[in-house]
C-alpha cells in the first residue's frame, strides 16, 4: 500500500464487515478484507501505531489488536472517543469520512483524545464482546467483577449486575463522552444514555429508540429488582433510592437518581484507572463533595477494603 514502516494507521470497520485503512498521507482505502482476513494479511507492521475509534462495531477488532500488540506485532494501539467523528451517520454510510475525521482528531486524552489501550480498559471491550457473542452470563459477570469500576459499584447493594454488564459495555470508557468545552459536565454522557425526565414507554407501541433502551438499562442498574426496606432506605448505601423518592418516585425522580448514579460511576471509574497517575497521587473522586457527611463517612470506610 506504499506506506512507510512505523506510520500511524487509522482503521475502521464498515457495516458490511470490511476493514478500511488510512495510513500516512494516503487516501482512505477499502482493504476488502474481513477482520480475520485483515489480521493475517500482513498489512500491519510491528512498528505501526494503530488507531481505532472506541465504538461497538470495533470491539472485536480492538481486542484482536490488543493481543497483537501484546505479542509485539504492533508498536502501539490507541483509541479515541466516537465524538471524533463529525457525524454519527458516517459510521453507517461514510467510512472514508470516519477515517479522515480520525486523522484530524487531536484533542487531549483527558477529553477523549488518542490514548494507549490499557489492560484495565480492555475489560470493557471484552465485556462488550461477551455480550455481543451471547456468552454464558457467568462469563460476563466474571468480567464485570474484574472491571476497575466494580469495587465502587459493588458498594451499592441494590445494583443489578446483569444490567451493570450491559451499561459498562455501552459506555466502554469514562472519557469517551466529555464536553470538550466543559470537561466536568456530564451532559454528553447523559444524552448518549437517554437520561431525561420523561415517560420512557412509547404509548404507540413502537420500539424504543437506542437512547431510550440505554436509559432503561441505567434505571434497571441502579434500581435493582425490589424496593428497599425502611431500614435499608435510611442507610447510607441507598443514597440513590433516597434521591429517587425525593421526587415522589416519578419519571423526574428516576432521571435525577440516574444522573446521580452516572456521576458516581464516571467519577469513581476515573479514580480507579487514573488516581495513581496524577502528580500528587491523590484520589480523583472526593466523597465530601459528592455525598452528605454521613454518606461520605460510609464511603471512606467501605472503600478501605479495596484501597490501593
Amino acid at each position: 500500500m506504499g506506506r512507510s514502516l512505523g506510520s500511524v494507521v487509522n482503521l475502521h470497520i464498515d457495516t458490511e464487515g470490511a476493514v478500511w485503512l488510512l495510513g500516512g498521507d494516503r487516501a482512505p482505502e477499502n482493504t476488502k478484507h474481513t477482520r480475520a482476513e485483515f489480521l493475517s494479511s500482513g498489512l500491519l507492521h510491528k512498528k505501526d501505531v494503530v488507531r481505532i475509534l472506541g465504538i461497538q462495531g470495533n470491539v472485536r477488532l480492538i481486542t484482536d489488536l490488543y493481543a497483537a500488540r501484546t505479542q509485539k506485532k504492533l508498536a502501539s494501539l490507541q483509541v479515541a472517543t466516537p465524538l471524533a467523528c463529525s457525524s454519527p451517520a458516517h459510521f453507517r454510510t461514510n467510512p472514508q469520512q470516519v477515517l479522515l475525521d480520525m486523522r484530524r482528531w487531536n484533542d487531549t486524552p483527558s477529553r477523549g483524545g488518542w490514548h494507549e489501550v490499557t489492560e484495565a480498559e480492555l475489560v470493557s471491550y471484552e465485556l462488550a464482546l461477551a455480550l455481543k457473542d451471547k456468552k454464558p452470563p457467568e462469563q460476563a459477570l466474571d468480567l464485570l467483577h474484574s472491571h476497575p469500576a466494580w469495587p465502587y459499584l459493588s458498594m451499592i447493594p441494590h445494583i443489578d449486575q446483569p444490567a451493570a454488564c450491559v451499561l459498562m459495555a455501552c459506555i466502554l470508557y469514562p472519557r469517551f463522552f466529555v464536553d470538550t468545552n466543559e470537561p466536568d459536565r456530564l451532559s454528553k454522557l447523559e444524552a448518549y444514555l437517554g437520561i431525561q425526565p420523561t415517560d420512557r414507554i412509547d404509548e404507540k407501541g413502537r420500539p424504543l429508540s437506542p437512547a431510550k433502551q440505554r436509559y432503561e438499562v441505567v434505571i434497571r442498574c441502579w434500581k435493582g429488582d425490589q424496593r428497599p426496606t425502611e431500614q435499608e432506605f435510611n442507610s447510607e448505601p441507598y443514597f440513590l433510592w433516597r434521591t429517587y423518592c425525593k421526587y415522589g418516585e416519578t419519571p423526574r425522580g428516576e432521571a435525577r437518581a440516574s444522573q446521580r448514579f452516572i456521576a458516581y460511576l464516571r467519577h469513581t471509574w476515573m479514580d480507579a484507572i487514573y488516581a495513581d497517575k496524577n502528580t500528587w497521587r491523590e484520589p480523583l473522586f472526593e466523597p465530601n463533595h459528592f455525598f452528605t457527611p454521613s454518606e461520605a463517612a460510609w464511603f471512606k470506610e467501605a472503600s478501605k477494603r479495596f484501597a490501593r
